[in-house]
């Protein structure tokens, strides 16, 4: 997950850069919504071999309310690049839409909310416990 933040900081970057953003912008956003949608993938298939965690009880204050906003978040942030790769793909062939920029600063911040409650979790279920 540290690398696909990387990646979707990185298309952010160029995105404000005029030199570099029709060529890196795309490359780096697109890599980063591929490399969520690796890492959803095999966090199901292997959690659907395991089967599930839960936190301790003393966390469960803390783990629940965390967990509901990560799943929304994450949720969210699997199906807003598809849109974005629509309205980027419109864009190329000539159609102006402004909805790109806000739609995208969206998606990144839910990214970033998702990137910080997922390593709340991790906390809570595999160091906290111990």
């Amino acid at each position: 997950m540290v690398i696909t933040t990387v990646l979707y900081t990185l298309g952010c970057v160029f995105y404000g850069t005029r030199k570099f953003s029709k060529k890196l912008h795309p490359l780096f956003s697109f890599s980063g919504w591929i490399g969520t949608l690796i890492f959803f993938f095999i966090y199901m298939l292997r959690r659907s071999i395991t089967g599930s965690l839960s936190a301790p009880d003393y966390l469960s204050a803390l783990y629940i309310p965390t967990l509901i906003i990560h799943m929304v978040t994450a949720t969210i942030t699997l199906i807003l690049p598809a849109l974005l790769l629509f309205i980027g793909l419109k864009r190329r062939k000539g159609k102006t839409d402004r909805s790109m920029k806000k739609i995208g600063v969206i998606n990144v911040i839910l990214w970033y909310i998702t990137f910080i409650t997922g390593i709340i979790i991790f906390l809570c279920l595999h160091i906290f416990p111990k």
